[in-house]
């Protein structure tokens, strides 16, 4: 059985992937396919960006994320 190792990104690859997304206008989707990624991924990369632009603290962003999977 082999162990499946954790890819990591780089801050700036993170970057790129969102600014493809936000600001070519890629669909997560194909944005996430072209790179080579999963959805989920980029979506949660786009999410985090965002709240950092409108001041989000983490602990906001975990408590509304909490809300939600009550849902």
């Amino acid at each position: 059985m082999t162990k499946k190792t954790r890819r990591r990104y780089s801050d700036e690859f993170k970057a790129e992937a969102v600014n493809m997304v936000r600001g070519e206008g890629y669909a997560i989707s194909e944005a996430a396919r072209r790179l080579d990624i999963d959805r989920s991924l980029l979506d949660r990369w786009c999410r985090q960006q965002r709240d950092r632009e409108d001041g989000v603290t983490d602990d906001q962003a975990d408590e509304r994320d909490a809300e939600i999977r009550k849902s």
